[in-house]
């Protein structure tokens, strides 16, 4: 037996469908105009504007004339690119650090820092980070994997603020080499951190590609050393590959 589709509320969606002719048109058009764009009748569209108003998804800009709320306006900044991608990575992330016993993260790079966007599992070396905190970006796998990405300029004026700060004995600091590791990290579009942000914390990080090509985020797999006993580092690349392709994959749904 097939189940019957749920029935859609025919009165919100055209509620919907004459707030977006609003919005989009910018309080140029008055509300009669905008209510035969969308087949509907001005007494109706009279009644559902004034809701809108009353809720504050509406504003009104003169008469007849309206524009955004201060209720949508504040929903407008709340879904943002960067919390659209966390909603969509967040399941990914989960299952791959299930899998492979690590802790996973989305991040972006922000004022030259790696700010992490969503972190999921755990290991003893990876405590320090969490959502919403910064990191280095020259001794990171996602870092490294975001400067690799950036444009010509910004990765050298990035490149001439070094030395960098030594932070384990292997922390790369000096600006030469780490810029032959990004042009490396470039054309394999995988990154790693062995032990330069912390001692026994492995990393490694693959961008995360949108459908226009550009890399505005990256995800890594970080492991502790010692649970590292058994495992191949180019097993570990290509999941972290494959979460980054699958990430880019929902977000290129939804776009």
């Amino acid at each position: 037996m097939t189940r019957s589709k749920t029935p859609t509320v025919a009165a919100l969606e055209r509620a919907l469908e004459l707030l977006e002719a609003i919005i989009e048109d910018g309080g140029q058009a008055a509300l009669i105009e905008n209510a035969a764009r969308t087949g509907m009748p001005h007494a109706t569209a009279h009644r559902m504007v004034l809701t809108m108003l009353e809720t504050g998804y509406l504003r009104k800009l003169s008469r007849g004339r309206y524009i955004a709320g201060p209720r949508l306006e504040a929903i407008s900044a709340i879904v943002t690119d960067e919390n659209k991608t966390v909603a969509l990575s967040r399941a990914s992330l989960a299952k791959a650090a299930a899998r492979h016993s690590c802790t996973a993260h989305l991040g972006v790079l922000r004022d030259n820092m790696v700010t992490y966007l969503a972190k999921e599992g755990s290991t003893r070396e990876s405590s320090f980070t969490r959502e919403g905190g910064q990191l280095e970006a020259y001794c990171s796998a996602l870092g490294k994997i975001l400067l690799a990405h950036e444009r010509p300029a910004e990765r050298n004026a990035y490149l001439d603020s070094g030395p960098f700060v030594r932070i384990t004995s292997a922390t790369i600091t000096d600006p030469e080499v780490l810029r032959a590791e990004l042009d490396q990290v470039g054309k394999e579009s995988v990154a790693w951190d062995r032990e330069e942000i912390a001692e026994n914390l492995v990393c490694c990080a693959a961008p995360v590609v949108w459908p226009d090509g550009e890399v505005k985020a990256a995800v890594s797999l970080s492991f502790d050393k010692a649970d590292l006993k058994g495992k191949r580092m180019g097993e570990i690349a290509r999941s972290t590959s494959d979460l980054a392709r699958e990430v880019g994959r929902k977000i290129a749904a939804v776009d």
